[in-house]
């Protein structure tokens, strides 16, 4: 972390460790209150209880916040939280492997494979379309949504793995009689993106269950990178300078053995019979620029004219939930959701490396001295006349669960099971047989029709899951009597199974096709667990809460989980409460089996920028990640208007599975050590790197810590009802491994790409028949610019920083305003109209001349939105 302590940092720190802490924000507009009449489950705990508020924080979101928000998806609110620190993966245009209309959050920054999602208190089973790495929130049925919950602390002890940057609980709705139509519109004052979703809700009831059911169909357009002036090229002299234009045009990459013995590598526009290659499709010839390239031209080409940025989503989402009384005492439950999710993405033509050696084309490019040979050579070449690569994705999904579930008098019981199947296919054309572009080249006839025909390859993963779950628990309200009440016992077990297979076709899979990536990968895993979880008043004043959870593995083993927690109700509408606990999350099976290729940027010294293949593996022999969380927090009632809480986290990740990266193998060789396998490079006779094997390890470390506050108000004005509220993220640091070295961390907090604060401030008005609602979202500036300095083991400022040549010292902060307004014409109908990001918010640029480069995850190119809706009831 940049070394830098600010008045508002300390204040809260030294409040927070003076042991004012922790406490739970409800973002509802109108908050259930504290105290009930009926048992209810929240989330974070399995035993149902009168009082909302445990030792863990969990913040709500009602639905009338949710349709306040303007947002059409579960995956939009939840990027738009305080707790998606860093951001998350979007849908993405041209994104491979069938996540290309996937969305994630990832909470405290911790990844979305840190983050556990449920539906109802039950697991969702992670998209195949990612790896099986983490949960698709698009697959969620946003008409059908009631509330969410988001548990902010470590939950593994309750849930078992993944729950370590918290937990997110969807909760669907379970009673609604009649019938309802909602719809509603969206339109970005830029080109692209334009969205519009409609939904259907039926419900019906007797004296013995109910029923309800939804269907609702969304649809949202891509966005392409032309359409974002400020993602279009900049070309300057050279191509190292420039931005938007990728080397990969017509040129012939070349090493040469020289006179004397040495080796030199240079880079020539194609030519071929005497003539140029570089039409005018391309940006024309210009230098290199690079300094080990310093005698080099390049012929570039300009890929914003051509790719997308992100994926048309075409979403029809189903949702069945029904229950029926067979006595006093036992129901019966059922729920459906399925999902249909169609998605368009485009890649500009395909670019890619292929083997020229001694062919008439390398040979008239490449420029000899006396004395000199070609050892090696190597188109780097855009396909431009095989069309651009469109990638067309259909997931296919269904989760079941059936379920009985009992109140008595002693307590209550359920067993239930649950199946999860999902499908995602994708087809990806444009792309190249790398076997038929070698030897078209050798034939001199790369670009003629009939070789273009014969070369064209269609890419085809299939990609499948399903999940297994069969589970049961039972709860006593009291095992014993204390003077302060009973001791509550719920036991917990459940089984599980798991199978994933990515199918390839057998071209992709070979390596054998040029600009695509990833092969056929398969994996299966069955769990077993038992928890335990109980509730203790210590005093009347006092409630400890003690979970304990053991999980066995099929294929790393077994974890146990313990958490402690305890709160402190001290006065009059205050409490403190605090929690402590250990996690885990399990490997995943994207890291465990992936097989993949790629070409990304790299860097290298001395030579600059380049794209070099980099071919990554899974790791069978992945242990788990372990974490350890701690909770104080203090939460308070400063008048029947005004609360507040503040909450103190810390969270510790150790045995973290991480990419043993190009630039860490790179440090190796320099070093003179060797990596582990299978991770290596190659370098060509020039010696540069010229093929990266990368792979999983579990060497990785991280420390976080934070804070959250919430200031709420509640006033009468006038005939109506004013209400404001402050959500306010701080993260103090954010540790992590220099250059994967566990006994040297290195504070990330504050650098590009990993804000110190956010936060959001809502005010509403409420009258009679019309709400209005203005919200303003704030994301910290970051350290754009800065090196490693080994006196403090910091990272600072770089020194020659300037806001010029293309570099940011600081990246600006970003405020976004949004307002809704809602009228309730009748009891039935209700209109709504609101206008985000009210002042057309680019996204916060590293470059600040060229406009280039920005944190996808962080920022949206969505611009200003206008959106209009209605809710209809018969």
């Amino acid at each position: 972390m940049l070394k830098k302590l600010n008045l508002l940092t300390a204040s809260i720190q030294a409040a927070v460790l003076a042991g004012t802490a922790v406490g739970t924000a409800a973002m509802a507009n109108t908050e259930t209150e504290a105290t009930q009449v009926e048992r209810i489950q929240v989330t974070g705990s399995r035993i149902k209880r009168t009082d909302i508020e445990g030792a863990s924080p969990v913040v709500s979101f009602s639905r009338a916040d949710i349709d306040a928000s303007g947002e059409l998806s579960v995956a939009d609110v939840l990027r738009d939280t305080n707790f998606n620190s860093f951001g998350s993966f979007s849908e993405s245009s041209g994104f491979g492997g069938g996540s290309q209309g996937t969305a994630t959050v990832s909470l405290r920054g911790m990844g979305s494979g840190r983050t556990l999602v449920l539906i109802d208190g039950k697991r969702l089973a992670p998209s195949p379309g990612s790896g099986g790495s983490t949960v698709d929130l698009n697959t969620i049925p946003f008409a059908a949504v009631e509330r969410m919950d988001i548990l902010t602390d470590g939950a593994s002890a309750i849930y078992g793995s993944d729950a370590v940057g918290g937990v997110i609980n969807i909760i669907l709705r379970k009673d609604f009689e009649g019938f309802n139509v909602t719809g509603q519109l969206q339109r970005p004052t830029n080109e692209g993106g334009d969205q519009e979703s409609i939904s259907f809700t039926y419900g019906a009831a007797t004296d013995k269950g109910n029923i309800i059911m939804t269907v609702e169909h969304d649809l949202k357009d891509v966005i392409y990178t032309r359409d974002r002036d400020y993602l279009a090229s900049n070309i300057k002299d050279n191509f190292q300078d420039s931005t938007g234009i990728s080397q990969g045009g017509r040129n012939i990459e070349y090493t040469v053995k020289q006179a004397d013995g040495k080796f030199r590598s240079e880079i020539r526009p194609a030519q071929l019979n005497g003539q140029s290659l570089c039409d005018d499709r391309f940006v024309g010839i210009m230098p290199d620029g690079r300094e080990k390239y310093a005698n080099s031209t390049v012929c570039p080409f300009d890929h914003t004219q051509f790719s997308g940025v992100t994926a048309k989503v075409e979403r029809t989402n189903m949702y069945t939930f029904a229950r029926y009384s067979l006595n006093d005492e036992i129901e019966l439950s059922m729920s459906a959701m399925a999902t249909r999710k169609a998605s368009f993405g485009r890649y500009a033509p395909t670019v890619g490396k292929f083997n020229v050696l001694d062919t008439q084309m390398a040979n008239e490019s490449i420029e000899l001295a006396d004395g000199e040979e070609i050892v090696a050579a190597n188109a780097n070449w855009r396909f431009i006349d095989n069309g651009n690569r469109d990638g067309r994705t259909e997931e296919l999904m269904l989760d079941f669960k059936l379920g009985l579930n009992s109140i008595t008098e002693w307590g209550t019981w359920t067993v239930g099971f649950q199946r999860n199947l999902n499908r995602i296919n994708q087809h990806g054309s444009g792309y190249v047989n790398r076997k038929f572009a070698e030897q078209f080249a050798k034939e001199g006839t790369l670009t003629d029709p009939v070789s273009i025909a014969l070369m064209q390859h269609t890419i085809i993963n299939d990609n499948k899951s399903d999940y297994t779950n069969f589970h049961a628990g039972i709860g006593f309200d009291s095992i014993a009597e204390l003077p302060a009440g009973d001791v509550g016992l719920y036991i917990h077990s459940e089984y599980s199974k798991t199978d994933f297979k990515r199918s390839a076709d057998p071209l992709s899979d070979a390596n054998a096709v040029i600009g695509s990536a990833g092969g056929s990968t398969f994996g299966e895993r069955s769990t077993k667990a038992l928890a335990v979880e109980s509730i203790i008043p210590v005093h009347d004043d006092i409630e400890l809460t003690v979970a304990a959870r053991y999980d066995h593995y099929s294929d790393f083993g077994s974890k146990v989980s313990p958490q402690i927690g305890v709160k402190y109700d001290f006065a009059d509408g205050y409490a403190v409460r605090s929690s402590w606990g250990k996690g885990f999350a399990a490997p995943t099976f994207d890291a465990l089996f992936t097989k993949s290729q790629g070409f990304p940027w790299t860097y290298v010294d001395g030579e600059g920028w380049a794209q070099i293949e980099q071919n990554l593996t899974g790791y069978t022999g992945l242990q788990a990640e372990e974490s350890e969380t701690f909770n104080i927090g203090f939460i308070g009632q400063v008048t029947d208007s005004v609360s507040f809480t503040l909450d103190y986290y810390s969270i510790e990740l150790e045995n973290e599975v991480s990419l043993y990266s190009r630039y860490r193998i790179m440090d190796d060789v320099k070093d003179g050590i060797e990596s582990p396998a299978p991770n290596r490079v190659e370098f060509n006779a020039a010696g540069s790197p010229e093929r990266f094997f990368v792979s999983y390890i579990n060497d990785g470390k991280t420390e976080q810590t934070g804070a959250d506050l919430t200031v709420k108000g509640t006033f009468d004005v006038l005939d109506g009802k004013l209400t404001a509220q402050l959500s306010y993220n701080h993260i103090f640091e954010y540790n992590t491994p220099y250059n994967g070295d566990i006994n040297n961390l290195v504070d990330l907090i504050g650098l590009k790409g990993r804000p110190q604060t956010r936060w959001t401030s809502n005010l509403g008005y409420a009258i009679q028949d019309h709400s209005v609602t203005l919200t303003a979202q704030y994301i910290d500036s970051q350290l754009n610019d800065y090196e490693y300095d080994k006196n403090c083991k910091c990272y600072v400022i770089n020194p020659d920083a300037v806001n010029t040549d293309n570099v940011a010292t600081y990246i600006d902060s970003h405020t976004e305003f949004n307002i809704s307004y809602n009228y309730t014409y009748s009891q039935d109908l209700s209109l709504s109209f609101g206008v985000r990001n009210i002042t057309d918010e680019k996204p916060e640029f590293e470059d600040p001349q060229t406009q280039s480069r920005y944190q996808a995850g962080l920022y949206s190119i969505q611009g200003r939105v206008l959106h209009a809706g209605f809710n209809f009831n018969f």
